[in-house]
């Protein structure tokens, strides 16, 4: 549906007046919504904040703490809820597991370094 839209010089994909920064695009997101038989109800720009977050989240390389603040959110609660982990970064935490043992029972200092999160 986005292929559809008519391209102009402008880098944004709902363009204002003149090319410029569009501050309210409803009225688009609303006819992609018709077109793709989505409910009316369906919050698509909310979504998109969603899996926002998730991605960030998962990567493993961006923290709350910033996630919060590029979401602006006021307390980390809200952050969380947006923030979804995804399978593979669950997979990756409990793989930490048996480094942390072996740290462990080897007297190494019980820290994991950012090569290890990965």
């Amino acid at each position: 549906m986005l292929e559809d839209i008519l391209r102009t010089d402008s880098p944004y994909v709902f363009p204002g007046k003149n090319g410029k920064q569009r501050t309210y695009i409803q009225r688009q997101v609303n006819r992609i919504k018709e077109k793709a038989g989505l409910p009316k109800d369906f919050r698509p720009l909310h979504g998109l904040r969603h899996v926002y977050a998730s991605l960030l989240a998962s990567s493993g390389k961006v923290d709350m703490y910033i996630l919060q603040r590029l979401l602006t959110h006021k307390t980390p609660q809200m952050t969380q809820r947006y923030a979804h982990l995804r399978n593979e970064a669950l997979k990756r935490a409990s793989g930490l597991v048996p480094k942390l043992i072996e740290k462990d029972l080897t007297g190494s200092k019980n820290i994991i370094s950012l090569e290890d999160r990965r």
